[in-house]
């Protein structure tokens, strides 16, 4: 007989890769740098603030790059805590630089940043930073090779031309022509004698009998306090109104004509200081507001600008001004610096920078 052999058959499983595995794979970390980059063109109130970023693997499409900025503050901590944040726009995810323009910074004066960059809500610094503004006005304002930097434009304008807002001596708030209420530093009395208004602040020690309504002995101050300063309080800084002596000091160093400029009428001042004789100031001739009547009386006739100084001379209800007129049939202009403007008249206020 013969044999067969057997066979058998056994299975075989082909195992066959198809690609990566089925686990996620993990995120990869958001890497961010931030670089401060040196501050440029930087003059006496101008400077451009410059920052670098360096970004991977973000999910936004883009960041937002940021500057902390403070003239006391100069550390990283206290930058954060105390500076003035500007924004230096948009950063790709890729990262890139940036940078923001600062106009109205201080003359002399020593500040210090830090760029940031944000994405992914999370913020990232680069190092501290200082620059230095160099000597010279600040914008808005023209050196007449004096005491002090003079504003091109009065408190309130836009321009050179524009004639801005009207104030009380003293008070900050512009007076407009709705307004009714009286002067802050007035109060009414029943005694007519010299007048029946007393006053409650800047009053001389000598005057009490005549004019003091406040409480206690009058205060004898002379000059504005600070908190009254119209100029000081809106524009901050080193801004302040101008004294009687820096008015002296303007009109004593320049030729002052009455003038017709750009279509409206003032004086134009121009420097005699050697050196500056280029440099000039336009005063619209405003007018003035009268308190009584709650109107604009004299546009294109006259102009009364506000110094910071008590009349002591004419009347302690009168402040000194820089003011000039032009009147008659044969147009006489007259200009000075002096006493006799009421407190609650309206005013222009032309602003100097220490």
């Amino acid at each position: 007989m013969k044999l067969r052999p057997l066979l058998f058959f056994f299975p075989i499983i082909v195992i066959v890769s198809c690609g990566k595995s089925s686990s996620p794979e993990a995120p990869k970390e958001l890497v961010v740098q931030c670089t401060t980059l040196p501050a440029s063109t930087v003059t006496s109130y101008f400077a451009k603030l410059n920052g670098k970023a360096f970004i991977e693997n973000a999910k936004s499409s883009s960041g937002k790059g940021f500057f902390y900025l403070s003239d006391h503050a100069s550390d990283l901590a206290s930058l954060q805590a105390e500076g003035t944040i500007y924004p230096g726009g948009d950063v790709p995810a890729t990262g890139g630089e940036f940078a923001c323009s600062l106009e109205t910074l201080d003359p002399e004066t020593t500040y210090y940043y830090v760029a940031s960059i944000r994405i992914d809500n999370k913020e990232t610094f680069g190092s501290v930073l200082s620059f230095t503004t160099v000597a010279g006005p600040p914008k808005g304002a023209i050196d007449m090779g004096l005491s002090v930097y003079w504003a091109q434009c009065n408190l309130g304008a836009s321009n050179e031309v524009d004639f801005g807002d009207y104030y009380c001596w003293g008070e900050t708030e512009p007076r407009h022509f709705t307004k009714s209420t009286g002067y802050k530093f007035f109060v009414t009395t029943d005694d007519p004698y010299p007048w029946n208004i007393r006053l409650t602040k800047y009053c001389p020690t000598d005057k009490k009998d005549l004019f003091w309504g406040g409480e206690g002995e009058p205060d004898n101050k002379l000059v504005l306090d600070p908190e009254d300063d119209a100029a000081r309080v809106i524009m901050g800084g080193k801004w302040r109104m101008p004294t009687s002596a820096e008015f002296h000091e303007l009109c004593n160093n320049c030729s002052v004509e009455w003038t017709s400029f750009q279509g409206v009428k003032g004086v134009i001042l121009t420097s005699k200081v050697k050196g500056f004789e280029w440099a000039h100031l336009f005063f619209p001739a405003a007018g003035e507001m009268v308190e009584q009547e709650n109107n604009l009386y004299g546009i294109g006739l006259l102009g009364g600008y506000w110094s910071s100084n008590l009349d002591t001379d004419f009347s302690v209800k009168c402040a000194q001004s820089f003011y000039f007129t032009i009147e008659g049939p044969k147009d006489f202009f007259d200009y000075g610096v002096g006493g006799g403007g009421d407190r609650d008249f309206g005013y222009s206020i032309r602003p100097v920078y220490e």
